[in-house]
């Protein structure tokens, strides 16, 4: 992939992000009830502590940053990084009143941190994103100390990720797919790769495992109103152009969920993650 190549994908990226963060602020709640028992499994794995620096990447609208950053105190700090400038903002409205979390917008390839100079990098759903992953785990390995801890999440197969059922659904109603190799939400599907390419990029005594969210929404409505707030928009325009509508858009969501209804009207998603954790090399 091309130089112009990778800048034009991250351009597309933080705009698709831009557009979601406008739509996620009341719902952060909602997604959050299952994602996280993510950062939950990510502070196990690395188990930062008091007078630690966390870098979190790709922190969206602040987490894990805002969840870990009570972990820190006293002495530590963490930074949350997004291409994102309008999750950037809508994390830092999140974050009023906690001086030692700082979010910035930023680059995955080219952190404008130190050498080592970071004792945890979390990334709860964000290295999928990458269009250059070695580069990424290379610039990891470089902000981490020695000794210092990656602790990550990444999506398993769509086959068994839920939570993707409607935008899946309007994909295959478009007869869209990502070509082989492009980065996504399934760009990390496969654990063994994964572990290899870090181990690759340096790392030692990395390990993965499997974990799966719990998503549940309080009825369809709900769920289509996430679901047109995450999807991309250059997707959720094309669908209404050979559906004719914004509503015939929600219906094709809506029918897509509706087996996965339990008996009180909750939509239940459950979607399989993998989480991994690696050691920088002294």
């Amino acid at each position: 992939m091309t130089v112009d190549e990778i800048a034009a994908i991250k351009h597309a990226q933080a705009q698709d992000w831009d557009a979601a963060a406008l739509g996620l602020e009341g719902l952060v709640d909602d997604l959050e009830a299952a994602l996280s028992s993510a950062t939950d499994r990510l502070i196990e794995l690395a188990s930062p502590r008091p007078g630690q620096r966390v870098l979190d990447l790709g922190t969206g609208y602040g987490e894990p940053a805002l969840s870990v950053a009570p972990l820190l105190r006293p002495g530590g700090d963490v930074i949350g990084i997004d291409l994102s400038g309008e999750m950037i903002e809508l994390a830092r409205r999140r974050a009023t009143g906690q001086p030692d979390v700082e979010f910035l917008v930023g680059d995955f390839d080219t952190l404008d941190l130190p050498d080592a100079s970071a004792d945890v990098v979390l990334a709860r759903f964000a290295l999928m994103f990458a269009p250059a992953p070695a580069r990424t785990f290379a610039e990891i390995r470089r902000v981490l100390a020695p000794g210092g801890v990656l602790a990550a999440t990444v999506w398993a197969s769509p086959q068994l990720n839920g939570f993707a059922t409607g935008t899946l659904a309007v994909a295959r109603a478009l007869g869209a797919s990502p070509p082989p190799g492009a980065p996504g939400p399934f760009a990390m599907a496969d654990l063994d790769t994964l572990i290899q390419q870090l181990r690759g990029a340096g790392f030692a005594d990395v390990s993965g495992g499997e974990l799966v969210i719990p998503f549940r929404f309080a009825g369809l409505e709900r769920y289509v109103q996430v679901t047109l707030a995450v999807t991309a928009p250059r997707l959720l325009a094309a669908a209404r152009q050979l559906l004719g509508s914004d509503a015939a858009v929600a219906e094709l969501i809506s029918t897509a969920a509706r087996p996965h209804l339990d008996g009180d009207g909750t939509v239940v998603l459950p979607s399989t993650a993998f989480c991994v954790r690696a050691v920088a090399a002294a």
